[in-house]
């Protein structure tokens, strides 16, 4: 048994904690859809996250297990060393995926309240080149050496293809917050063109805006893997472990608040007084709503009025046909006319009529 540091109580806590929030918080969720509407995609793949989520707390509380994370590289030995790069492996695959998960379920969550044909079409694109770019960096951490055990196994004389992973790490933190911020601005120009009060434009922001603190975690994540990329040897000799389980305590807060905040423009149906963020998110959709009905409205109108116009004229025709009808008279004969010579079983009908 060994005596916990507070570096490794820290990470054990973030662990524990943010996990388990993000969890309540699909809970919560699942629980309000439920109240007024079926379960949706995007309801699903922030389920998927929260998984992820749980499962970055579950390898890190391993690694705390093992006394691999927050150690220095003396303290650990060749052994426990091996352990440390192991867990930080699962650790940044579970971190791409759970980022990548959340990323995709708020543009669904978006294309399903901003119902546009042009924004759903951008909507689609984005989920596209989200879902590249997960996979993309996972395939490029999983192949980065060759064999694969050369990435925690320094006896497996690792090929050529081998990369820094310090700057692979450091570019997809980078990469990662910028994605943060597009998605974070995505719906601005429709909410800019909604029919609804400044106000509100703002209060729906607001609502869209709850996950600024994910940019804030993904900032400070960036900061510990410079930290890392910049340490000498003697450094990084000295703080390796340290470093490494900051790194992991930010990979960690970061997809579970991502799923908290994605999660809570949801809860309006749990709310029994007051404005809900789900009146907000209703009242994107009926103003988008009004929006594009008002030009089929207008075109109705005008169908409208040519009928109007038409009937006033069928009802002129058979108004002085009725007055023709009252002044004249209708003889019916049978046998031979003087112009026209009836077929055999027919008769000839004459009409007239005069008009004062």
């Amino acid at each position: 048994m060994f005596k916990l540091n507070s570096t490794q109580e820290g990470l054990l806590a973030v662990s524990i904690v943010f996990p388990v929030l993000a969890v309540i918080a699909v809970s919560l969720r699942f629980g309000a859809r439920k109240v007024r509407s079926t379960l949706q995609v995007d309801d699903w793949v922030i389920l998927l996250a929260a998984v992820l989520c749980i499962g970055l707390g579950i390898n890190a509380i391993a690694g705390v297990a093992e006394n691999a994370y927050g150690r220095s590289r003396k303290e650990l030995g060749p052994v426990k060393a091996v352990t440390l790069l192991k867990v930080n492996f699962a650790d940044t695959f579970l971190t791409f995926a759970a980022q990548t998960a959340v990323k995709v379920s708020v543009l669904l969550f978006y294309k399903r309240i901003f119902i546009t044909r042009k924004f759903s079409l951008c909507c689609n694109l984005a989920v596209f080149a989200v879902i590249a770019w997960g996979l993309a960096m996972c395939l490029t951490m999983l192949f980065n050496r060759n064999p694969i055990s050369a990435n925690w196994d320094p006896a497996a004389s690792p090929s050529t293809t081998k990369i820094l992973i310090s700057r692979f790490l450091m570019s997809h933190a980078v990469l990662d917050l910028f994605l943060d911020i597009v998605i974070l601005l995505f719906p601005l120009p429709v909410i800019r063109r909604l029919k609804m009060s400044t106000n509100r434009k703002i209060g729906v922001m607001g609502i869209l805006w709850l996950g600024f603190f994910c940019v804030v975690a993904s900032a400070v994540r960036i900061y510990y893997v410079y930290q890392f990329l910049n340490f000498d040897n003697k450094s990084r000799a000295a703080s390796f472990g340290p470093v490494i389980a900051n790194i992991t305590i930010w990979s960690t807060i970061e997809p579970a608040c991502s799923v908290i905040a994605a999660c809570l423009p949801t809860f309006g149906p749990l709310s029994q007084k007051g404005r809900s963020p789900e009146s907000l998110v209703a009242s994107i959709r009926s103003a988008l709503s009004l929006r594009s009905s008002s030009n089929s409205l207008a075109t109705e109108k005008r169908g409208k009025v040519s009928q109007e116009k038409d009937s006033r004229e069928d009802e002129e025709a058979r108004a002085g046909w009725a007055k023709h009808n009252g002044a004249g008279s209708t003889t019916i004969e049978s046998g031979a006319h003087s112009d026209v010579v009836p077929k055999r079983g027919e008769i000839i009908m004459e009409k007239s009529f005069s008009s004062e």
